[in-house]
């Protein structure tokens, strides 16, 4: 009898299902895998995607976003020709979730939209290409700040987070730049002249200047930062936390005060706050730049501030709504 779709010979029974069938009277009757057989399955992406995977929390967050800033930019309006424009919110949504993912190319955050079940899931039969791609994240530099802007806004008015006290902490990225970018001796001496004036503007506190601390006190902010060289200081026989010759009120409140234990705790926090936020950046590849010029590195260090924000924002409104049903 012929059927309609060739399921191929059966493999043949092993040796010992052989034997064990001569001993019975007969050879078994076994269901094989047939790895080729066409078969059709009927599912929209929403069923194919678990309904607790993280592709759904960053799109529920940004669909909730005001992208005022880049809905103005498309000339495709209603009364008018001209081709729709892709949704913003669904460019947003992948680099967001690319970033979490640990992707900065476009080229393969492309080949994700056509092959990955998250992406192809966000994108909702919507193409898009790398070149679309690169241009939306590198031409939006103020619309991803003022994005960064909204979403702690939006923390801060649900009391999840305050700006009572904020950390800061370097991290040293590797930059993308051409094999001649600092072959010219003109760069070369420019790059030499910034050097030393680097330098020179280093003082005591290491990553604070004198300048930022009587800066951050006339805005009524307290800093809290290391005086420099303190420990071989006080190895010398030295107080590092007397005022010094020249020192403003707030420079010589700030000695005195890194001398207290109140405030050496307070400046050990820096390792749950900031310093944790650069090791979740490594984490989601930060480890070079995928871009080159300063504007389009600032996006991709605004990428990672909102994605970072994105996911605490969602884990601290899950936790506020525990304490509401415990309370």
């Amino acid at each position: 009898m012929q059927t309609l779709f060739d399921k191929g010979d059966a493999l043949p029974p092993s040796p010992g299902d052989v034997a064990a069938a001569q001993d019975m009277g007969g050879t078994p009757r076994l269901r094989v895998p047939h790895r080729s057989q066409v078969e059709m399955h009927w599912a929209t992406l929403d069923e194919l995607l678990e309904p607790e995977h993280a592709v759904r929390l960053v799109w529920n967050c940004v669909a909730g976003f005001n992208l005022e800033r880049w809905l103005k930019r498309i000339k495709a309006v209603k009364g008018m020709v001209g081709r729709n424009a892709t949704d913003p919110r669904l460019l947003v949504a992948l680099w967001v979730y690319a970033t979490v993912d640990g992707v900065a190319s476009a080229r393969e955050l492309e080949r994700l939209c056509e092959k990955h079940l998250a992406y192809r899931w966000l994108c909702g039969g919507v193409s898009v290409n790398y070149h679309m791609l690169a241009d939306f994240r590198s031409q939006g530099a103020d619309a991803w700040d003022a994005l960064l802007t909204q979403i702690v806004g939006s923390l801060l008015a649900q009391d999840l987070v305050s700006l009572k006290r904020v950390a800061q902490d370097g991290m040293r990225v590797r930059a993308s730049a051409g094999a001649s970018s600092f072959r010219h001796r003109p760069r070369l001496e420019q790059a030499l002249i910034d050097a030393c004036e680097q330098v020179e503007a280093l003082v005591d506190g290491g990553f604070a200047t004198l300048d930022t601390i009587n800066k951050a006190d006339k805005l009524g902010c307290t800093v809290f930062s290391p005086l420099r060289e303190e420990e071989k200081q006080l190895a010398a026989g030295k107080n590092p936390y007397e005022p010094k010759y020249g020192d403003s009120e707030a420079v010589a409140s700030w000695r005195e005060r890194m001398g207290t234990t109140a405030a050496k705790a307070i400046y050990r926090l820096r390792g749950q706050t900031a310093e944790w936020v650069n090791a979740v950046a490594r984490n989601h590849g930060l480890y070079h730049m995928p871009v080159r010029g300063e504007p389009k590195c600032r996006t991709i260090g605004l990428l990672h501030a909102i994605a970072h924000n994105i996911l605490r924002g969602v884990a601290l409104c899950a936790r506020a709504a525990v304490a509401t049903e415990s309370n």
